[in-house]
C-alpha cells in the first residue's frame, strides 16, 4: 500500500528559484484534491524578479484556465506569489512553468505538482 507523510501546508510551500537549475527547489510537491494552494517562490540572488506568470500543464494540455482561474501573479522583493492553484484532479500530475524577468533576462523554471488520490489504498 502506498503511503505518504502529511506535512503542514507551510512546509510543502517552501519553494526556491535557484539561479542555475531548471526545477524549482521543493519540486515535486503534493496536494490533495479539493485543496487550494497559493504558491510562493523565493528567488535566490540579488536581482529582484519582475513580471511573473505561470502556465499549468496536465500532460501536454494547457489547463491554466481551469486550475488557476482567478487572481494575478505578483512579486514582492525576492518572492513571487502565483495565482491560487485549485480544481485539481486526484491521481494527476501537473507541470507548472513559472516565467519571470530576473536580472534583465526572461527565465523559466518548472515545478511538478502531484495530486494524491486520497481515497486510494
Amino acid at each position: 500500500m502506498s503511503t505518504f507523510a502529511r506535512h503542514p501546508a507551510a512546509n510543502r510551500l517552501t519553494l526556491v528559484w535557484r539561479l542555475n537549475e531548471p526545477e524549482i527547489l521543493g519540486s515535486p510537491l503534493w496536494m490533495l484534491p479539493g485543496e487550494t494552494l497559493t504558491l510562493t517562490i523565493t528567488v535566490e540572488g540579488t536581482n529582484a524578479p519582475s513580471s511573473p506568470s505561470a502556465v499549468v500543464y496536465k500532460g501536454r494540455t494547457d489547463v491554466t484556465a481551469t486550475v488557476m482561474p482567478s487572481g494575478t501573479a505578483s512579486v514582492s522583493g525576492q518572492v513571487i506569489t502565483l495565482k491560487p492553484l485549485t480544481a485539481t484532479v486526484a491521481g494527476s500530475d501537473y507541470s507548472v512553468i513559472v516565467t519571470a524577468t530576473v536580472g534583465g533576462n526572461t527565465e523559466q523554471r518548472k515545478l511538478l505538482v502531484q495530486v494524491v488520490d486520497d481515497k486510494a489504498t
